[in-house]
């Protein structure tokens, strides 16, 4: 029997079967049994156009692996990963370039170039793969509206308060539009009053096609509730993953 999989399905999650997938894996074997990572097992899973995976990990987790992972940056220890349903170690230098251009990440952790002011780091990705500099500024500023934030910040990550910083990050993050949003712990060093605006976001994204993996060392709040996941996996607990649903 799988472990680590848990998938809640119901009338509505049945009718949008059709859906494409966008991030998928079998027989997934990734981090150490040391309890320092997040770590699967012989774990397959697929997430659809629109849908929404929580992941639950421990607080003390490094999450930043397994997101690289999913990400194609990284490999597995064994399984296989696959993004618009082609296997990540299966594409050419072309088609991993313009893959990864579609996939937006909050990274726990730095994910900041230090001599770069923050709107040169958040505009960067998109450059590099393209984009017109007036449509990521009209992008940045819809979402900074969107959020709530006065003001994108051109001071230098370093002079950023680090829950401001997060925040960018979600925008950053937003940009393109992608195909898929990795959030890794994205409510970190953020005031609760951020909160909601940051679930409204993703169900807006989610809206618009785009599939979210949310990591989270919080699992029954209220926020992440309310958005109605499609899948769970419990990382803290593999026998809790013996296939029941969640």
């Amino acid at each position: 029997m799988k472990r680590n999989t848990s998938t809640r399905e119901s009338a509505e999650t049945k009718g949008i079967a059709s859906k494409p997938p966008v991030l998928s894996w079998v027989d997934l074997d990734v981090g150490s049994d040391s309890g320092a990572s997040v770590c699967l097992r012989k774990s397959d899973l697929t997430v659809r156009q629109g849908e929404l995976l929580v992941v639950h990990c421990e607080m003390s987790h490094q999450t930043r692996f397994f997101a690289s992972v999913l990400q194609g940056l990284k490999p597995p220890s064994a399984g296989t990963v696959l993004f618009d349903q082609t296997d990540w170690t299966a594409m050419n230098d072309e088609t991993l370039f313009r893959s990864r251009g579609q996939i937006g990440r909050v990274f726990d952790g730095v994910g900041w170039i230090a001599n770069l002011n923050v709107t040169e780091n958040m505009m960067l990705s998109r450059q590099h793969h393209g984009d017109d500099d007036a449509v990521i500024m009209r992008q940045m500023e819809h979402w900074a509206e969107q959020i709530g934030l006065h003001r994108i910040s051109r001071q230098r990550p370093a002079f950023v308060a680090p829950g401001q910083l997060q925040i960018h990050q979600w925008i950053r993050a937003f940009l393109g539009p992608p195909k898929l949003v990795i959030l890794e712990r994205p409510m970190r060093y953020v005031a609760s009053k951020w909160r909601q605006k940051l679930t409204d976001a993703v169900q807006s994204l989610r809206k618009q096609a785009t599939a979210v993996v949310w990591i989270s060392d919080v699992w029954n709040s209220d926020h992440l509730e309310s958005l109605g996941a499609e899948h769970r996996l419990d990382v803290r607990h593999p026998e809790l993953n013996d296939g029941d649903d969640a």
